[in-house]
């Protein structure tokens, strides 16, 4: 079977997909999502060569030239809504992650703690057994980092690895 392929070059307005029947479709019907998603700031973009996002079928993505091609995923005001764009079965890693950028973006210095993180989870009913290995794991990937520390209290943000992370889990709910 040949691998599916939905590419968008910001640079030069250009957008290709191709694959099977299914994966198309669900690709085109998210299209306006993901135009609207990548937000301004990247359809200004400086250097066209970092203006451009790939994600195959199996919602892997071509990091290169892909920088700055997510810095905004379109978070909801509700948690609720912003669960609903993501797939059902995701790992412990990666729910903390959803739930940590969500908390990202409602914050004003753009930073999350493990608490905001694993409450806003638990108040949907979601458990995870241990939200600080959780985010050690995803550091270890560099889908966070910690962006400010006091004490024993760690901040952490979510590096565009990590919001590219993100940007594949929701594609792949539409697959």
């Amino acid at each position: 079977m040949t691998q599916s392929v939905f590419k968008i070059n910001l640079s030069t307005g250009d957008v290709e997909i191709s694959g099977s029947e299914e994966f198309v479709s669900a690709c085109i019907d998210r299209l306006p999502i993901v135009m609207r998603e990548l937000g301004q700031d990247t359809l200004m973009a400086k250097d066209p060569g970092k203006s451009s996002l790939t994600v195959n079928q199996n919602g892997g993505q071509d990091a290169g030239n892909s920088q700055g091609a997510t810095s905004s995923l379109g978070v909801p005001d509700s948690f609720g809504e912003w669960k609903q764009k993501f797939k059902d079965g995701l790992t412990q890693d990666q729910k903390i992650l959803m739930s940590g950028y969500y908390c990202q973006a409602q914050n004003h210095e753009n930073i999350f703690k493990t608490k905001e993180a694993n409450d806003i989870l638990k108040n949907h009913g979601i458990k995870v057994a241990n939200a600080a290995n959780n985010l050690k794991s995803l550091e270890e990937n560099k889908y966070v980092f910690i962006a400010k520390k006091s004490g024993k209290l760690k901040l952490y943000r979510v590096t565009e690895q990590g919001l590219q992370h993100l940007n594949a889990q929701m594609m792949q709910q539409n697959v």
